[in-house]
């Protein structure tokens, strides 16, 4: 395995990859047992490098993505299913994949420089599993406000950078605009970022890498403005429960549980790092990493571990790289709380349609939304063809 634990400065700072525009396309649907198969082969005759030819025995086998039927899945199964297929079959087998998504997910950028393929679609998958939300929290914002007004631009609490949501998903070249405005001020935003981030890159914890510290720095800001999007959201709706009070009263309706905003304001970074902290207490004692610390990590709300909710096992994965393991988890978990407030707001939703029907307020997207719904809307493909993964000898 290769190992990444210390990574060089680039002097030349940190880049991005232009996005380009998304588009929708038509899927086919695949139950959640379709796993990676790899069962067709056809002789060919390629070149031998000397002029000739000679006979090889090529794969022509597909990949099912994983689509389980679920509010908020896991990135474990697609992960797994992607880093299969660059490790096994050569990471040229999907850039289809990334032309079709363009500008998603809105929250990963990369440095085309920083030549690890595994980690890039590493941290682009996880990303695209853990925004997924803010789509279908972009369409019901959009519906309030043709109700009641709200405003879809909102400044990032962190770094200071506004954002507008709308430009956002509709706006390809919007992404690379915003990346532009954070590399720009990179050294002076750098250090703004949450202690237990900053730590991973900026040489404490042993890796100094500009460009990973971009790139989380990004990822954190489209998790603020992700947050203030609910939280809008909840009061949107407030406000339009006033306008029409006597038809909800009427119908003697429960708003939406106030423990939305409990977790909303609940100080993940202040929880995080007070778990870092009491980690550096023991570790000479015990010896353990703070990655394994964290996967004992007990959640509150669900009573479930950190390690319940997250496989970092891999059997096709040929890097090592503990602070980029770390990173994820900690991600995961701030992922958890940003997430399950809406989660509970569109539970709600199903449980008011009396409601929405009789004020004429419809939404144009399925609630709840599901991942499956996310990747068909952004064209995500459910079946990849592996035209040429794997050679063999006649």
């Amino acid at each position: 395995m290769t190992d990444l634990s210390k990574l060089p400065e680039y002097p030349e700072g940190v880049g991005f990859s232009p996005p380009k525009p998304w588009q929708q396309t038509t899927v086919i649907l695949f139950d959640e047992e379709n796993e990676t198969v790899d069962t067709n082969y056809e002789l060919r005759f390629v070149p031998d490098g000397k002029g000739g030819m000679i006979e090889e025995v090529v794969s022509i086998g597909t990949a099912k993505v994983p689509c389980p039927a679920v509010v908020v899945p896991t990135a474990d199964e697609l992960r797994q299913v992607f880093i299969a297929i660059g490790n096994r079959y050569g990471w040229q087998e999907l850039e289809k994949i990334e032309e079709i998504l363009g500008a998603f997910p809105l929250s990963f950028t990369w440095n085309p420089n920083f030549d690890f393929k595994e980690l890039e679609w590493d941290g682009r998958i996880e990303a695209l599993i853990e925004e997924f939300k803010m789509f279908p929290a972009v369409k019901i914002a959009e519906v309030l406000s043709e109700f009641v007004p709200f405003d879809f631009e909102f400044t990032d609490p962190i770094f200071g950078i506004k954002v507008d949501v709308i430009k956002l998903f509709k706006d390809p070249e919007y992404k690379g605009q915003l990346i532009q405005e954070m590399r720009d001020k990179f050294e002076e935003l750098k250090d703004l970022l949450p202690d237990l981030s900053r730590e991973n890159w900026d040489g404490t914890d042993g890796v100094d890498s500009p460009d990973l510290a971009l790139t989380q720095m990004f990822k954190e800001m489209i998790s603020e403005i992700k947050k203030m999007l609910t939280n809008s959201l909840y009061y949107g709706f407030e406000k339009l429960i006033k306008v029409f009070k006597e038809i909800w009263d009427a119908l003697g309706l429960d708003f939406i549980p106030s423990l939305v905003i409990d977790i909303l304001t609940f100080d993940i970074d202040g929880f995080l790092q007070s778990i870092k902290d009491k980690w550096k207490q023991i570790k000479e004692e015990t010896g353990q990493s703070f990655k394994d610390y964290l996967l004992n990590i007990q959640l509150p709300l669900i009573g479930l571990t950190v390690g319940d909710i997250i496989n970092l096992d891999s059997e096709d994965s040929k890097i090592d790289f503990p602070n980029w393991d770390t990173q994820k988890i900690i991600n995961k978990i701030r992922a958890y709380f940003r997430d399950f407030p809406q989660k509970l707001i569109e539970e709600w939703m199903e449980k008011v349609t009396k409601f929405f029907e009789q004020i004429g307020l419809k939404f144009p997207i399925p609630i709840p939304f599901t991942f499956c719904a996310f990747l068909e809307v952004i064209g995500f493909p459910k079946e990849l063809n592996i035209a040429n993964a794997l050679t063999l000898d006649a």
